[in-house]
Order: structure tokens, then C-alpha cells, then sequence
């Protein structure tokens, strides 16, 4: 892989077997859950867009993963970021294309398998990010794809206050 940074932004729900969870007291509630097996290409399965933040469409939905080579975490597929192609900066955001109500909810989080490897040390990464209009995003939460231990790994990320209770999140 080439030595250049990339940026690699992608919203509230990332790469494969995305769960987003409320709690009202004790008990927890799944909001959502993806695995992205509906997605072929640049397609992402239903439900789900892309954004070019800045650059070009560098993210697929395949059943395996290049670069390195890697089985889905759960279910057929993945989400992919070919950094190994994209320029410097290129930033692409997946995002849902129907908001999630949190009303009546506390401590929402969210949690998914990211892929981390020893072999490439530059600077790709996921940026969990949440909005409650679709234009203004805020990061909450940012994870390098490098590790010394090659795997998949369950990120967790608990959203603010800002989060919860809204209509349109």
C-alpha cells in the first residue's frame, strides 16, 4: 500500500455488523442492525448512501475484502474503503438514508466491527459521526486501522446528550 494519508470518514454506521443500541434504565434495545450483504459495488444495500466528502467514491460492498484479504465479520458482506487507490484526503462518508428516532432513550451507542492490521501503518481511518440534520456532522469517536494485532475488533462508541431523544438522528 502507498505511503500517502487517507482520511477515511465514515457516519454513525460503519463496516459491517453495525449495531446501534438505547438503553431506558436497565434494559437495552437494538435500534438497528446491519451486515451489509444487500450492497454490490458502489451500491450500498437499502437504507444506506454514500457521500463524497471530498475526492472520489473509493467505498464497495463486496463478500470479501482486498488489501488485505478478509471475510465478512458476520453475515455476506462488507463495506470496503479502496485507500489503496484513492489520493491523498479522499474522504467518503456511509450514511443512512432514513433517520433513527432515540426518543424515550438514554445512553445511546453504537458498536461494529472494524478491521485492523500490522501491514500498512499509514494513516487510514473511521470517524464515527452522528447528525440530527443530515448537513452538520460531529465526530465522536475515531479509529486507525492500524494495530499490532491483525483481526476484527467490536468498536463501541456511546454518543452525548446531543443524541439522545431525538426525532431525526
Amino acid at each position: 500500500m502507498r505511503n500517502v494519508t487517507k482520511m477515511l470518514q465514515m457516519l454513525f454506521v460503519v463496516i459491517l455488523a453495525t449495531f446501534v443500541f438505547a438503553t431506558q434504565g436497565m434494559a437495552q434495545t437494538t435500534l438497528l442492525t446491519e451486515s451489509f450483504d444487500g450492497g454490490t459495488g458502489q451500491t450500498p444495500p437499502t437504507g444506506w448512501s454514500t457521500e463524497l466528502v471530498s475526492g472520489g467514491n473509493y467505498t464497495y460492498f463486496f463478500a470479501s475484502g482486498t488489501y488485505p484479504s478478509v471475510t465478512p465479520y458476520d453475515g455476506t458482506g462488507l463495506v470496503e474503503f479502496n485507500s489503496w487507490d484513492a489520493n491523498t484526503g479522499v474522504t467518503n462518508r456511509l450514511k443512512r438514508t432514513t433517520a433513527l428516532s432515540t426518543v424515550g432513550y438514554t445512553n445511546v451507542a453504537i458498536d461494529f466491527a472494524w478491521y485492523e492490521d500490522n501491514i500498512y501503518t499509514n494513516n487510514d481511518r473511521v470517524e464515527v459521526q452522528w447528525s440530527t440534520d443530515g448537513s452538520t456532522w460531529n465526530t465522536e469517536a475515531t479509529f486507525a486501522r492500524y494495530n499490532s494485532v491483525t483481526g476484527w475488533k467490536i468498536k463501541n462508541v456511546a454518543l452525548p446528550s446531543g443524541a439522545q431523544g431525538q426525532a431525526t438522528l
